[in-house]
């Protein structure tokens, strides 16, 4: 009997301060989701670039750019639509990794929190692969369901990203190229407008 009493006794103390079956706190809904990868790869590069935007996380978004500050070897270049560029020429002179942040995040911030933008990439291929670069060019469409009434919230054009390794050994972008799409379609707004618009 007492035995059996010690038993008990001992599960007691052990169910009690065993957290197996305590509950944990929920997950903040707003925190920012990240399913950023190491980019050892152009593909990985194209991968992060993807679910930054649909996550809409700026900071993993700013991160697939070439950073001088961050051990990048080469300076990221930005170069708008044509018709973007000379809307808009002051804007681009001197666009920057702070530029995009910028950019992205007063976009982010113009979307009800339900929101996420959406990016299709169409025709997607790498051309001009190297050791240490190579290109990638897509025809995209990018709707972001913003709230600002005099900026489109539906954007499509032609991307060529050069992407290029660097002294770390990973990847990044070092130069965005782009351009009116290669299929004219219903929409005329390039993606440079959006950064444009949303850059002050």
């Amino acid at each position: 009997m007492k035995t059996k009493q010690v038993a008990v006794t001992l599960m007691t103390i052990l169910l009690s301060s065993c957290s197996l079956f305590s509950t944990r706190d929920p997950e903040d809904p707003t925190s920012v989701r990240s399913t950023f990868i190491p980019p050892t790869s152009p593909a990985t590069v194209i991968a992060n670039f993807k679910s930054a935007i649909a996550e809409k996380n700026t900071e993993n978004f700013v991160s697939c750019f070439s950073d001088t500050s961050r051990g990048g070897s080469r300076v990221y270049v930005f170069e708008p639509s044509a018709a973007v560029s000379s809307q808009f020429p002051s804007v681009f002179q001197l666009w920057n990794i702070s530029s995009e942040r910028q950019s992205f995040l007063a976009m982010l911030g113009k979307l009800p929190t339900d929101v996420q933008p959406i990016l299709q990439l169409n025709n997607p291929q790498f051309t001009n692969p190297s050791p240490d670069s190579a290109v990638y060019e897509a025809d995209y469409v990018l709707i972001a369901k913003h709230t600002v009434q005099t900026i489109p919230t539906e954007v499509a054009g032609y991307m060529r990203l050069t992407i290029a390794v660097q002294t770390s050994g990973l990847w990044s972008i070092i130069r965005w190229t782009d351009s009116s799409p290669s299929q004219p379609d219903s929409i005329n707004a390039t993606w440079s407008l959006l950064k444009a618009k949303f850059s002050n």
